[in-house]
């Protein structure tokens, strides 16, 4: 069983490579979903979420092992500005439209989400939050997808923390004094300076594969993760970016459909018996893509899960 466990991951990355080259995508304050080139900074309108964030926070979440999302995932943004809750929506990197969301309760009670980021490999698991409260500024807290329990770690020592990306360590970047980079302790919650970061007006973090820290609000910004120093790759076209996320691209049309759960369509069929042990293990993990009626009520994922995966396997939905 861990072998065919092994093949579904090598599936999945196998197919993420397949699929394109890597795509960087931004969510603006009003929802509009925009593809951004690395390399020039440039941006084009993919799509409208319908998700309104301009009032709060949003930040990506890169998601899977190793760098980046499975191929047959959608983008997943947190979405901070409905305290005494916060919302994770997935937006389809093809259309830029959300699919589902699902609410947690955010503690330290009376803050609000402001920065967060987040997979579902070891030693990152979950949902890295930081959640600004009245009395005591930043603090770092977990948010468990499975069960919904959101677990205050500790303070950060920071009230302006706004931003957070995940390669190794969390790191973080405050508006205070000109802008900083840090870093921040998943056991204390503690943020440590890296160095100054004059990084504008970003309000967004993401790593590429390669390691490279980018940060973005109009423009899309470079930062090394080791000092701090930043170089502007150049004008996204759009403005108010709050969410970045590296993702492999949209998924080809032919293998859109959402039962092909280990990625293999060549040679056909592409729907087969190992789909089945692929779906049990996403559920198993507690993989949000296992959620496959979109249930808002926890536990999300149940029995009629397995009941409408059986559903769209038939139909090929």
């Amino acid at each position: 069983m861990r072998r065919q466990m092994a093949s579904f991951a090598a599936a999945a990355s196998l197919a993420s490579v397949a699929s394109g080259q890597t795509v960087v995508h931004g969510v603006c304050g009003n929802g509009d979903v925009i593809e951004i080139n690395p390399v020039t900074g440039s941006g084009r309108l993919l799509g409208h979420s319908g998700v309104q964030v301009a009032t709060g926070t949003s930040v990506g979440v890169r998601r899977g092992s190793g760098w980046g999302v499975s191929w047959t995932e959608i983008l997943p943004f947190v979405i901070g500005d409905a305290s005494p809750q916060t919302t994770l929506v997935w937006i389809s990197p093809c259309t830029g439209q959300a699919s589902s969301t699902a609410t947690w309760t955010v503690q330290p009670a009376g803050g609000d989400v402001r920065a967060a980021t987040g997979g579902i490999g070891a030693p990152l698991a979950g949902i890295w939050v930081v959640v600004n409260t009245p009395s005591s500024g930043g603090v770092l807290a977990h948010l468990d997808e499975s069960t919904g329990a959101c677990s205050p770690i500790g303070p950060t020592g920071r009230g302006d923390l706004v931003a957070m990306a995940q390669e190794g360590p969390l790191y973080a970047i405050g508006t205070e004094n000109g802008g900083a980079l840090y870093t921040l302790s998943t056991f204390t919650g503690a943020a440590t300076l890296v160095g100054p970061c004059n990084f504008g007006d970003a309000r967004s973090l993401a790593f590429l594969p390669d390691g490279t820290l980018l940060a973005c609000g109009s423009n899309l910004i470079r930062i090394d993760p080791g000092t701090g120093n930043t170089t502007t790759i150049g004008p996204t076209g759009f403005a108010d970016i709050r969410a970045l996320s590296v993702t492999p691209g949209c998924v080809p049309p032919q293998l859109v459909c959402y039962a092909n759960c280990d990625g293999h369509c060549n040679p056909p069929p592409c729907l087969n018996v190992n789909d089945f042990l692929c779906f049990q293990y996403r559920f198993t993990t507690g993989d949000p893509y296992a959620n496959c009626d979109s249930s808002t009520v926890m536990p999300y994922l149940n029995v009629n899960d397995f009941i409408c995966f059986l559903g769209r396997f038939a139909t090929c939905e």
